[in-house]
């Protein structure tokens, strides 16, 4: 991923590169040959042949150079589209890792509201707990201080037959000493 794309199309196309201009010499050498003998030999017959050789070599080698220079340009076209799908291919990625990671905080924070729940919870049983014993003191002070009101008032109603006890004893003894009184009176009268 440290390359770029650019670099590494002129690596490939470096052989097709210099495999053209290698011929490109090849031919330039070819058709100042040609020109040599041309100029140096005349029209004779034999001279003429090689120089058809040579135009023939020379429109071989152009021939070659010329496939040599398209098959480098469709290399570097094929190049360039390979780095476009890589690129593509990359922003893809790079989106996926974008959606993982919200994902993934996503969850994080679900996490840690469920924890901040949890803790809510486990603070609310605690304190049902509390309030279960402290109903439960409540209900045995309550059965206590009903057993308490029942004791008192059996000896409320204890306290009110002894009172009608002493109520009648003393109504008896009130007759019991009028009947004196009178008698008295009777007497002294």
């Amino acid at each position: 991923q440290s390359v770029t794309w650019e670099v590494l199309a002129a690596e490939a196309a470096a052989s097709e590169r210099s495999r053209a201009n290698s011929l490109q010499k090849q031919v330039k050498a070819l058709q100042a040959q040609l020109k040599e003998r041309e100029a140096s030999t005349g029209d004779d017959q034999g001279h003429a042949e090689a120089a058809s050789e040579a135009a023939r070599r020379v429109a071989a080698l152009e021939a070659e150079v010329e496939a040599l220079l398209r098959s480098s340009s469709e290399a570097t076209a094929a190049l360039e589209v390979e780095r476009k799908l890589r690129e593509e291919g990359s922003r893809e990625a790079e989106e996926g890792r974008r959606q993982v990671e919200e994902e993934r905080r996503k969850r994080l924070d679900e996490r840690d509201a469920w924890e901040k729940e949890r803790e809510a919870l486990r603070a609310d049983a605690s304190r049902a707990t509390r309030l279960d014993q402290e109903l439960e003191k409540s209900r045995e002070e309550l059965r206590s201080t009903r057993q308490a009101h029942k004791t008192l008032e059996a000896d409320f109603e204890a306290l009110g037959r002894e009172r009608d006890v002493l109520l009648e004893r003393l109504e008896v003894e009130q007759a019991e000493i009028m009947a004196r009184v009178a008698k008295l009176e009777k007497k002294g009268k």
